[in-house]
């Protein structure tokens, strides 16, 4: 009987001994320096370095089309999942379903040049009308409303 005493109070000191060397670590990031250090999946990180649950994202290849484009002003989706972006400085729609990117607007001339200038206009309104045609507001010298 004794021996099974002093077998189980070895035991114990044992086990008692490393469980007092698990310890907690608190880590904090304070700055957006701190969180470039590491790799980021599922997440996004704002400007004040708050960590939100990400979108699902994909990447589309839309070729040459945005080539020219130097800021996206809007995005609208139709019923279909189409997603339109509306473009500047030269005006253009570009319509996206699936993985293909094509432009609606202005409707490309495959025998035109390439402009080489630019036309200041920019689309800055995407909407749909009740028969689901795509309504396109430009900026410009003469703002317009176009609808396709």
């Amino acid at each position: 009987m004794k021996k099974w005493y002093w077998v189980n109070l070895v035991l114990f000191v044992m086990f008692s001994v490393s469980a007092a060397a698990v310890t907690s670590v608190i880590v904090r990031h304070n700055t957006g320096a701190d969180f470039a250090k590491g790799t980021t999946d599922g997440v996004v990180i704002d400007s004040n370095g708050t960590v939100r649950l990400a979108r699902h994202t994909e990447h589309v290849d839309c070729g040459d089309l945005l080539k020219e484009v130097w800021a996206i002003h809007t995005i609208l989706t139709d019923a279909r999942g189409a997603l339109f972006l509306g473009t500047g400085p030269n005006g253009r729609v570009i319509r996206i379903v699936g993985d293909q990117a094509v432009q609606v607007y202005p409707q490309p001339d495959p025998n035109a040049a390439a402009p080489s200038d630019i036309l200041n206009q920019h689309v800055f309104a995407l909407g749909l009308d009740v028969a689901d045609r795509l309504l396109v507001g430009i900026s410009g010298e003469k703002g317009k409303l176009v609808r396709i």
